[in-house]
């Protein structure tokens, strides 16, 4: 499609204007004429209320027309039509009103009916007015957002759950380091059992120890007793020798007490010869060493707990750090299986992660101007399919052989392309001056 003629009545600063457009048309004249309004004429006509502009009727006057007529779209059905986008002032309760309609009706004898006009129109135009060199201008990621819309990129839900996991993955690092300083800030107890030694046995192994002992201490303390007893039962014989006529009878008892007393007492030392008392020093050691190797048992237990947790947390983090991967590789798959307008070109994340413009994998602001040009070109003919239409707004800071390369990179892509400059020299096509058309080629010429 091709944009055969625009029809500007009170739009903005226009009074009047009508122009047959050719591929390029440059458009001067000074500032605050109406360049501007001519060409917003189009995006009033074309684009819907979003593209109006706030105040889209001149000064002093109550209507305003913008027109557009547009060649047939073989590909869509669509005969040549002519756009009109008409705007009225009113006021009511004494604040202004300014309403708009659209209409859009066949040039040919043929009638046309259009549905649903804008809608139509949107899916037709797409994005209007697209400016190389505004393109050129903007930041890289800018750029990027740009290309990723051209091309239906939506990273959106991709990036919020990257930069959640990535969250998460930090939350998670902080957490493997902490527990590694833990684990690392533990000794290692190698031949240390990883059980408790269990006090309470200790302390009653050593009751049964002293009771063990007080039983031999009482078995000693007998022989003691056995002893004395000898030595008073002699006496009592020494004495009852004296009366050994009177006290036979006695002695006999005597002797025989004497005799198993002896006995007994030969029993208990052979008992005793073989008694072994237990070392309480070593139980007592043992005693005082638990605590220590509790103390240490504990640590151990504390330690495998910790390498433990910070296994599982680590293998948390190398989970999120996958997620993360996948994600990326998704959305590298989508930028590999992009149709990009222009070959060569592509979307890859800096070191920030922001996404830049790439041709043949470099920046696009380090390629040559002439590169970017064409780049830029050929985005804004792949922006627009059906009506090839691009518009250049500082077309002052383009010199002469940058407007021939331009022009001729327009024509390469069959794009119509409007440059509004400020000045009156040969090379514009129309100069508008007080709102009107003050010359125009003849290329340009209505009928």
């Amino acid at each position: 499609m091709q944009i055969l003629k625009i029809k500007s009545r009170n739009i903005k600063g226009i009074v009047y204007a009508e122009v047959k457009p050719k591929g390029i048309t440059i458009v001067g004249g000074a500032n605050a004429q109406g360049k501007t309004s001519f060409l917003d004429t189009i995006a009033a006509a074309l684009g819907g209320t979003k593209l109006c502009p706030k105040r889209p009727i001149k000064d002093g006057e109550d209507e305003a027309i913008a027109q557009v007529t547009l060649s047939a779209c073989e590909s869509k059905l669509i005969p040549e039509i002519e756009v009109t986008r008409r705007f009225k002032r009113r006021h009511k309760d004494g604040q202004e009103v300014i309403t708009s309609d659209l209409k859009i009706t066949s040039t040919g004898d043929d009638p046309y009916d259009m549905a649903s006009p804008q809608k139509t129109l949107d899916e037709l135009i797409g994005k209007l007015g697209f400016d190389p060199e505004a393109f050129l201008r903007e930041k890289p990621e800018v750029q990027a957002d740009i290309m990723r819309e051209l091309v239906n990129l939506d990273f959106e839900e991709i990036d919020k759950t990257i930069a959640e996991a990535e969250n998460n993955r930090t939350i998670v690092g902080r957490e493997v380091r902490s527990l590694e300083a833990q684990v690392n800030g533990i000794p290692v107890h190698q031949a240390i059992p990883t059980e408790e030694i269990s006090v309470n046995a200790l302390v009653q192994e050593l009751e049964e120890a002293q009771q063990h002992n007080q039983n031999n201490r009482t078995e000693r303390e007998m022989i003691d007793k056995s002893k004395n007893q000898i030595t008073s039962l002699e006496q009592q014989i020494q004495q009852t020798q004296q009366r050994i006529a009177e006290l036979n009878a006695q002695l006999q008892n005597q002797q025989n007490e004497l005799a198993g007393c002896e006995k007994d007492l030969q029993a208990r030392q052979k008992r005793v010869a073989k008694l072994e008392d237990k070392d309480e020093s070593i139980i007592r050691q043992s005693m005082k060493e638990a605590d220590e190797t509790n103390r240490k048992v504990r640590e151990k237990k504390k330690r495998m707990e910790l390498d433990q947790q910070h296994k599982d947390t680590k293998g948390q983090y190398e989970s999120y750090t996958r997620t993360i991967e996948s994600l990326r590789k998704k959305k590298q798959d989508l930028l590999t299986s992009a149709q990009w307008p222009v070959p060569g070109i592509s979307l890859e994340p800096d070191d920030r992660n922001k996404y830049l413009v790439t041709y043949h994998g470099i920046p696009l602001e380090q390629t040559s101007a002439k590169e970017q040009r064409a780049i830029a070109v050929a985005i804004g003919a792949a922006r627009n399919p059906e009506l090839k239409f691009m518009l250049i707004r500082d077309g002052a800071l383009l010199d002469e052989n940058a407007l021939i390369e331009i022009a001729g990179l327009a024509a390469q892509h069959n794009c119509q392309l409007f440059i509004e400059r400020v000045g009156d020299g040969s090379e514009c096509d129309i100069v508008i001056e007080g709102g009107e058309i003050t010359r125009l080629a003849y290329e340009c010429k209505p009928d």
